[in-house]
């Protein structure tokens, strides 16, 4: 029976899955990674970190006894939303990225009410300005630390990240996309009114997938680690609260789910 692996970039580790297609779950570890706060009410994680765990993970699960690596032909991720993974023109980090519950942006917010208009950006892209949205942290990057925004080419959704790490390809998708505040959710594209007025270079911004889009298949050389097919499909994912809302059953017009957490 074909088998598929699901990956979890959560806050506090990285959770993953071996199944079945039909369900049966065959292997789950949790590897845990370091929460960095250099200054008070900052953030942060190393994206290398998430790498080594995803990599520990993956090596764990195909262990399992009725693991059949041969059979894996779909890898598939949800993860923590809002982190924004800098990227320089090699596709380096330029700096670590700054976590959704980092608090440090909230002049930036203030900056993107009064520039874009409150109303206005709830037109536009759906949410208010927050400081656990992404937008808000390339503007304090900006203003902050010019001298790495100059350097900025790509900018992804941690998720995204290990897909990149995973498949060579820079892109994200609309649940991670929406979370920006720089998505225009209602046409599905990236809101050209909300960039320009922020002044924010479109270049920078991602592809934006479906979910359930193949991204491509995983690197040979990974492969060839993992000991895994070279044709086994790397799919787009979701924003963890958007994926919790599907395993929860929220898949038509009238459901709703309250998430009380963090």
């Amino acid at each position: 029976m074909k088998q598929l692996i699901g990956l979890d970039l959560g806050t506090s580790g990285v959770k993953a899955l071996l199944i079945d297609t039909g369900g049966k779950v065959l292997k789950t570890h949790t590897e845990e990674y370091p929460l960095y706060q250099p200054e008070q009410g900052w953030s942060e994680q190393d994206p290398d970190e998430w790498w080594d765990a995803v990599v520990r993970s993956l090596k764990e699960i195909l262990s399992a006894n009725e693991a059949n690596p041969e059979e894996v032909k779909g890898l598939s991720l949800s993860g923590q939303m809002h982190g924004s993974v800098f990227l320089d023109g090699t596709g380096g980090v330029i700096r670590n990225p700054i976590l959704w519950n980092d608090t440090r942006t909230t002049d930036q917010c203030r900056e993107i009410e009064e520039t874009v208009g409150e109303e206005k950006l709830l037109e536009l892209v759906g949410n208010p300005a927050l400081e656990g949205f992404t937008a808000p942290k390339v503007l304090w990057l900006r203003e902050e630390e010019p001298e790495n925004y100059e350097k900025l080419e790509t900018l992804l959704l941690p998720k995204d990240y290990i897909v990149y790490r995973l498949t060579g390809r820079l892109v994200t998708e609309k649940s991670d996309a929406a979370g920006t505040i720089l998505y225009d959710v209602q046409n599905q594209e990236w809101s050209d009114e909300v960039i320009t007025e922020l002044g924010i270079d479109k270049d920078v911004l991602p592809e934006v997938l479906d979910s359930v889009d193949v991204v491509k298949e995983l690197k040979p050389e990974l492969a060839k680690e993992l000991d895994l097919s070279t044709d086994l499909k790397v799919i787009a994912g979701g924003a963890d609260n958007a994926c919790s809302a599907v395993g929860n059953g929220i898949v038509e017009e009238g459901l709703f789910l309250a998430s009380i957490g963090s």
